[in-house]
């Protein structure tokens, strides 16, 4: 990600509503995702692109596990730090992870991958951590209608519909990078609900989107992209072959 460009993801407009999780679905879904199956405690997690460490702090406390998380932003980390002093939170780049190959049994990559400038490159670092059949697991944004996608190429800001893609689209790009895909499931219904408490919140999707974003980014034009694109949110599981 280019640390320089705008970030939806710090501003408070957004995060009053969505807590420290910043993503759709919060903890619930991360419990969920972990319930699909088994790893053994003391487990080593990595959590990338984990703003305040939300679930880092859960993956900690309640399972056990070794966890650390990686982000670029200091601003997300030292709140995260704030907020328990004692999280274990290095600021990072997901392509050059500060950990040695092979030594992960799972990566964690909530509503993060689309942020990502080199989506390949990640998941090749990924890879290179892993252990063997080690896991990844994603949940993200992607494009129900990926004609969309050029809409928000241009736009000076980092946000998850920005690097979003198509199922199929991911599924390639996952497998040329060697994961096989264990699990998908639509949850698309977290953005809907997402969605209705920022309207509930600041009046309107356009009370949101005026709250949060620089004067210079039409939101009118923003909000018609997002329509057209008709995003989607899923979780995604998969296992380094």
């Amino acid at each position: 990600m280019d640390n320089e460009a705008f970030k939806l993801y710090e501003q408070d407009a957004l995060r009053i509503v969505t807590g420290d999780t910043i993503r759709p679905g919060g903890i619930h879904l991360t419990e969920h995702a972990f319930d699909l199956f088994s790893l053994p405690e003391r487990s080593w997690i990595v959590d990338v692109a984990c703003g305040t460490g939300a679930s880092v702090q859960w993956l900690r406390e309640k399972n056990g596990f070794r966890v650390m998380g990686v982000d670029v932003s200091p601003r997300m980390l030292q709140t995260g730090r704030q907020r328990c002093s004692d999280l274990p939170l290095v600021c990072g780049n997901s392509l050059s992870l500060p950990i040695a190959s092979g030594q992960v049994e799972a990566i964690l990559a909530e509503c993060s991958l689309s942020l990502m400038n080199d989506l390949e490159g990640t998941l090749k670092e990924f890879y290179r951590v892993l252990r063997p059949s080690g896991h990844l697991i994603v949940s993200d944004l992607y494009l129900r209608n990926p004609q969309a996608a050029h809409l928000f190429q241009n736009l000076p800001m980092d946000f998850c519909l920005k690097g979003a893609k198509s199922q199929s689209e991911l599924f390639n790009i996952f497998k040329t990078q060697g994961f096989e895909i264990l699990f998908w499931e639509d949850h698309t219904e977290n953005l809907k609900q997402l969605t209705g408490q920022l309207i509930m919140t600041h009046g309107s999707i356009q009370g949101f989107w005026c709250k949060s974003l620089p004067d210079d980014i039409d939101t009118f034009e923003l909000q018609t992209a997002v329509a057209r694109a008709k995003p989607g949110y899923y979780l995604l599981v998969a296992r380094k072959v």
